[in-house]
């Protein structure tokens, strides 16, 4: 049985999607570094996830739920022992950079993609 922390806001990606025009310049500013802030401590336990996606983030009362770290506890103990570590961590700051950027494209343009 799996037994999961009740989200009121859903994933990222339905969020930015639903929300796009009503998102403050605080609120994605807030996100940006709550995602980084919870990368960092994960690192900073030997935890890497591999492939951070924004459908693996969740909203709760407009705060940030990181989600799907089953290949990450997976490979814990090979990630902290194994000598590419560093490119694993690398891995997932690429993808903060990528999750920040659609935080920022989701609600700065509309459909047409202008401003």
């Amino acid at each position: 049985m799996l037994i999961f922390e009740n989200v009121n806001g859903g994933t990222l990606r339905s969020y930015l999607h639903e929300n796009s025009q009503h998102i403050s310049w605080n609120d994605m500013i807030k996100f940006s570094l709550q995602i980084a802030s919870a990368v960092r401590y994960l690192h900073a336990k030997g935890i890497s996830n591999l492939g951070l996606r924004s459908d693996d983030i969740f909203i709760n009362n407009k705060n940030i739920k990181l989600a799907d770290y089953g290949l990450s506890n997976r490979l814990k103990g090979q990630i902290v022992k194994h000598k590419h570590h560093r490119f694993y961590k690398k891995s997932d700051v690429y993808s903060v950079g990528f999750l920040i950027q659609e935080i920022y494209n989701n609600s700065l343009f509309n459909e047409n993609g202008a401003l």
